[in-house]
This record gives C-alpha cells, sequence and structure tokens, in this order.
C-alpha cells in the first residue's frame, strides 16, 4: 500500500478506566489494520498508534506518506513498512505559547523464519528518526523472539530486545528487556508460567506499547477443569494465580493471589 488516506477512521470510545499507566486505545486506521498480524510480538514493540500521535494540543501530526510490504514465501514471513510526518506548530497549553514539533520517520521491520510444524523464530526491528527538539525523539528498538508450539497442548512465547533512545543516552544492562511465557493446555489441566523484565532505561512511548517499564514481573497460574455431565453441571473450574511485580532496584510494586471456582452448567450458563 502506498499513499492512503490516514485520516479516514472513527472516533475511539469513550472509557472511564483510571490507571497510573497510560490507557490502550486500538488502531481503527485501515492502512494499519490490514496486516497488522504480520507485526505481532510477545511484547508490543510496535504501536502504530505512534505514528501521527496526537501532539500536546490534542492535535494529530500529519502523515505525509506511507508504504507497507507483507507477505509469506516458503518458510518465511515479511512485514515491512515506513511513513513520515510532518513538521507543525502547535499551540503548548502549559507554556501558552508556539512550539514547532518535527517531521518524524519510521521504519519497521519484521522477519520470521518457521521452524518445525507450528514453531518459528523471528527478528523485529522498530527505528523512529526525529530531529532535536521539545516534542518526540529519536527511538529504535531491536527484537529476537521464539515460538514453540509442541502438540496440541504445548506453546512457549520469548523475546529479548534492546531499546536505545534520546532521553535515557548510551546503552547498558537496563536498555534491555526479555519476556518468556510457558503454558501447558489441555481439556483437564492448565499450567502457566511467565516472567518479564523491562529495564528503567526502557522508553517505547514514542513507538511501542509498553508502559511498565523499570519492573520485573512473575506469573504463576493452575486450572483443574474435570468434565461433571451430571446434575445439570456440565464442567467445574478450580483456579489459583499468583503474581509479583518489583521495580529494577527491589521494590515491590505489586503482589496478588487468587482463587476461583466455576460452576458451568449444561444450558453454558456459568456461576
Amino acid at each position: 500500500a502506498m499513499n492512503p488516506d490516514f485520516g479516514e477512521t472513527e472516533a475511539d470510545e469513550f472509557t472511564s478506566e483510571i490507571s497510573r499507566f497510560e490507557i490502550f486505545f486500538p488502531e481503527k486506521r485501515k492502512f494499519f489494520t490490514e496486516g497488522a498480524n504480520y507485526f505481532n510480538t510477545p511484547m508490543d514493540l510496535f504501536f502504530t498508534r505512534r505514528i501521527g500521535a496526537p501532539l500536546p494540543d490534542g492535535e494529530p501530526q500529519r502523515i505525509l506518506q506511507g508504504g507497507k510490504i507483507t507477505g509469506k514465501s516458503g518458510p518465511w514471513t515479511i512485514g515491512a513498512l515506513e511513513a513520515v510526518t510532518q513538521g507543525m506548530d502547535f499551540l503548548d497549553p502549559t507554556a501558552g505559547a508556539w512550539q514547532k514539533a518535527p517531521g518524524a520517520f519510521f521504519g519497521v521491520l519484521r522477519v520470521q523464519h518457521d521452524l518445525w510444524q507450528k514453531s518459528a523464530i523471528g527478528f523485529m526491528s522498530v527505528n523512529r528518526r526525529q530531529g532535536t527538539g521539545e516534542v518526540g525523539q529519536n527511538e529504535s528498538t531491536h527484537a529476537l523472539d521464539l515460538s514453540i508450539l509442541s502438540g496440541t497442548h504445548i506453546r512457549w512465547n520469548s523475546q529479548v530486545m534492546v531499546n536505545l533512545n534520546d532521553a535515557n543516552p548510551g546503552v547498558n544492562g537496563q536498555h534491555l528487556g526479555w519476556l518468556s511465557e510457558f503454558t501447558y493446555d489441555s481439556n483437564q489441566f492448565m499450567y502457566l508460567v511467565a516472567g518479564k523484565f523491562l529495564g528503567r532505561e526502557v522508553d517505547l512511548s514514542h513507538t511501542g506499547y509498553e508502559p511498565q517499564t523499570d519492573r520485573w514481573s512473575g506469573q504463576l497460574e493452575a486450572e483443574w477443569k474435570p468434565f461433571i455431565n451430571r446434575w445439570g453441571v456440565r464442567q467445574l473450574f478450580f483456579e489459583g494465580s499468583f503474581g509479583e511485580s518489583n521495580g529494577t532496584r527491589g521494590e515491590l510494586e505489586e503482589q496478588a493471589a487468587r482463587g476461583t471456582v466455576q460452576v458451568q452448567f449444561k444450558n453454558f450458563w456459568n456461576v
């Protein structure tokens, strides 16, 4: 696709959600939603709504042009996207003065190679280049990911990345991030073990959607779901989980344990 109409889209739905992290709004522009699955990875390293994002006065930065190529050939899957935004003047609501938001170039490359029957290894590179200014900055993220599916029950997704950004110059261990999630899910049992780390120097605020940086987290889940098929009951679900998040300096941020029991009747009503 080349030079599409980026302005043809519906408005976001109102949300009353309150969070200390940025609230997610899905992409609705047709150019970006078509073939979006080609750019999906275990972590949200590329968020298309960063392209043409609203300026501090609420007006979106105009997209001058964009191009995209996606496809699959044999074991290879590829997605490439580029876009250029226009430099614009905006009225800073805080300072009450006009400022300049420089234009920016976005370049994204996603390559994936099939392994065995249902597994794959992939590479992702997301880049944003913008001139100096108070609004915006240069960011780049490069990552490797591995997705393994074994049989019909076992799935393991993992990814490791490095993020370079002008907000935190240089590169060290706090510019790194990783995610690993193992799941076993059958008709009777489900087990999940997951871990994630995003260093305090990681900044994806202009290219991706991973607002919970400066933390590592872990999660454990187990579920037993026996079929009863008597007394009007179809299936029972017994689930327990535990999760914890800590800052990179060791401070506890969140900790939660949960247990649930659910009854599913033969008419598929649930209690």
